[in-house]
């Protein structure tokens, strides 16, 4: 992928963001826990890592939950096969993710300094962080009456 490819998809995925700070969740609107989540300025090629690292992530999130539901028994054959169908489209896109932050992650470590590269699997490892406490809000559990909401958030 060339390098102004490598920009508009950093732009678009900036840009593109299609939550607000805020989110819904039952009656009230909770912080997002991936809103702050900011890093320094740097070189172009951290910024193509960091940013392009995040969708794979987000689709290996998701792929679990797809990958869950497809197996769930209780559910309907219906939203099996939906998650199923899901699941096997999502691999190819995980996969070329994968790959791709694999290139870049590389291409990084030849033109950055150690220090930037830290910096760089930093972030990503916040936004893992963040992005897995997102799933799983005690806020939310408290709202919804569930007995010892942090314990609860432990279990899963």
């Amino acid at each position: 992928m060339d390098e102004r490819a490598l920009d508009d998809a950093v732009r678009h995925e900036r840009n593109g963001r299609v939550h607000p700070e805020q989110r819904l969740a039952l009656s009230k609107l909770y912080p997002d826990p991936l809103h702050g989540l900011h890093r320094e300025k740097s070189k172009p090629i951290v910024d193509h890592f960091t940013v392009l690292s995040r969708i794979p992530i987000f689709e290996l999130i998701v792929d679990y939950f797809n990958s869950k539901t497809a197996a769930d028994e209780t559910l309907s054959e219906t939203i099996r096969a939906i998650n199923r169908v899901h699941h096997e489209d999502e691999s190819r896109h995980i996969a070329f993710g994968c790959q791709l932050v694999r290139v870049l992650f590389e291409r990084m470590k030849e033109v950055c300094t150690p220090e930037e590269v830290q910096a760089a699997c930093r972030y990503v490892d916040r936004y893992i962080t963040a992005s897995l406490h997102g799933m799983y809000s005690v806020d939310v559990y408290r709202e919804a009456g569930i007995p010892d909401p942090a314990g609860f958030r432990r279990r899963l």
